[in-house]
């Protein structure tokens, strides 16, 4: 017996009508999901494919509005995410206070937008979605942090209040899940600010592990080769945690062990870590140096010269393309070099 079959009229192609009935009857997820469907029409870069993007990011901005009326936690803290964003391009362009909003249907509203209205808003949506979501506990943490970094350089030495409760809040979120918070848990007390004894790095690499971020792990090797750890320092373990990090694409742990290798004389093992940097981060600088390292390490006979010269040049010129100048200049000295080559040839040739 056939499982599949054609769903008649019922079965629609176009994802933007599959919620909409429930998103209309005001389920909040539906109309969360609905929200998301028109960023959908984006390109991974945020530009929509759609001629209409103002009516679509109109429609995105609606249907957060009505989940996180609902309640809705994940909406409210996306939509505290939205309204940041409105307030540092304001902030940027120092737009009016008040601007034209323009619905998904096509009709327009005055809204007030003022950057501290929208701040404000984004805070209290951040702490009424905090209570059921990890992320909206971390953003609660990391504007309480904003505003003891704020007060530390307003009043030196009358933050310390503000950075403990930051830190509190930081430790609610990691309990909730949040690796962010988890990571930042680790910052405090690898620097003694806002914890209660002060610098701890036994914490501290305790929560960068846990936070399971490239940086974490970046991180966790400084806490292990801290000179407050002395000869009790695990080098092998910090070793691990930086190449740990390269490989989880963190571009300063690369050109950590890039650098320790180089000086050690090592250039054929810092080269494993070039290409990584290469082809995690797309780094120009590193294609840069890969491709002069490879001309310079090209193994002996015509075949083995050739081939380096082909792998070099790939680097090279995608550095150069990339807009890395070294590498333009150094593919500019090397035609010009070829050019006098081939002159001089053809003059002994004649």
């Amino acid at each position: 017996m056939d499982r599949f079959h054609d769903g008649g009229a019922e079965c629609v192609s176009d994802r933007t009508k599959w919620f909409r009935n429930e998103a209309e009857s005001g389920d909040p997820l539906a109309q969360f999901i609905q929200a998301n469907v028109a960023l959908a029409h984006r390109n991974p870069g945020g530009v929509y494919r759609n001629s209409d993007a103002q009516r679509r990011q109109a429609e995105y901005r609606e249907w957060l509005e009505k989940s996180a009326a609902t309640g809705f936690s994940r909406a409210q803290n996306d939509l505290a995410l939205l309204l940041l964003a409105e307030a540092d391009k304001l902030d940027a362009s120092n737009d009016e206070q008040s601007k034209v909003h323009v619905q998904h249907d096509g009709t327009t509203v005055q809204q007030s937008s003022s950057s501290a209205d929208l701040r404000s808003r984004a805070a209290q949506l951040y702490e009424l979605a905090a209570e059921l979501e990890a992320d909206a506990m971390y953003n609660v943490a990391r504007v309480a942090l904003e505003e003891a970094v704020a007060q530390s350089k307003a009043q030196p030495g009358t933050a310390a209040t503000h950075f403990r409760r930051a830190v509190q809040l930081f430790q609610t979120a990691a309990n909730m899940g949040s690796s962010l918070a988890m990571f930042n848990l680790g910052v405090a007390n690898y620097n003694g600010v806002g914890t209660a004894a002060g610098q701890n790095l036994t914490a501290a690499l305790k929560w960068f592990l846990c936070s399971e971020t490239a940086e974490g792990m970046r991180y966790a090797a400084a806490a292990i080769r801290h000179p407050n750890n002395g000869d009790n320092a695990n080098l092998t373990a910090a070793q691990h945690w930086t190449e740990r990090a390269a490989l989880m694409g963190d571009s300063s742990a690369q050109w950590q062990l890039v650098q320790t290798l180089h000086d050690e004389g090592n250039d054929g093992e810092a080269m494993k870590w070039l290409k990584v940097a290469a082809s995690y981060n797309n780094d120009p600088q590193a294609m840069y140096a890969l491709g002069r390292l490879i001309l310079q390490r090209a193994g002996p006979g015509l075949a083995a010269a050739e081939q380096a010269e082909r792998e070099a040049m790939e680097y090279l010129t995608t550095s150069a393309a990339l807009g890395w100048q070294e590498a333009t200049s150094f593919l500019a000295s090397r035609r010009k070099e070829d050019s006098l080559v081939y002159q001089a040839v053809q003059a002994a040739v004649q």
